[in-house]
C-alpha cells in the first residue's frame, strides 16, 4: 500500500506505493487536537507480528485503508490534548473499505466534497488468517 507514513483519499499521492515496515507505536502521528490517525490508502494486504512471532494477515482483491493505533476511538475522542492521551495495552485495528479526506470542519476546514464519502452501499471482500508464534 501507500506509505510509509500515514494516507488518506485526498493526500495518498505524498506516499509511495510499496513495502513497508514498521511498529505500531511510529503509526502515531501527534496532531495538536488528538484524532483519528495512521490510515493506509490504498492498501492490498497488511501483517501485524507479536513480539512472540504470531501473525494476523490481511488481504483483499479490492484495495482498502487500514489502521493500527495504539489509542483507541473513544480515548481518541475524548482528549482534548496530547498529554491526556495514554497508550493502550492493546492495538486497535481500523478495516475501511473508504474512509474520507482529512478534515471535518471541527477543528479547520472540512474535505473538499469529492473526498468524502457519500451514502451508498460499499461492498468489498477480505481474508484474514493467524500464524501462532514460538
Amino acid at each position: 500500500g501507500r506509505g510509509p507514513n500515514e494516507s488518506y483519499p485526498d493526500r495518498f499521492r505524498s506516499q509511495m506505493l510499496g513495502i513497508w515496515s514498521s511498529t505500531v507505536e511510529e503509526q502515531y502521528h501527534p496532531y495538536v487536537v488528538p484524532q483519528e490517525h495512521g490510515a493506509h490508502h490504498q492498501t492490498r494486504w497488511f501483517t501485524l507480528s507479536g513480539p512472540d512471532g504470531s501473525q494476523m494477515t490481511v488481504t483483499s482483491s479490492n484495495v482498502f485503508s487500514f489502521s493500527a493505533r495504539i489509542h483507541h476511538d473513544l480515548d481518541l475522542a475524548a482528549a482534548k490534548t496530547i498529554g491526556e492521551l495514554e497508550k493502550k495495552g492493546t492495538i486497535e485495528v481500523h478495516l475501511d473499505a473508504a474512509i474520507r479526506g482529512l478534515g471535518t470542519g471541527a477543528c479547520g476546514p472540512d474535505a473538499l466534497r469529492k473526498y468524502r464519502v457519500s451514502a451508498g452501499t460499499y461492498k468489498w471482500d477480505w481474508q484474514m488468517s493467524f500464524q501462532s508464534g514460538d
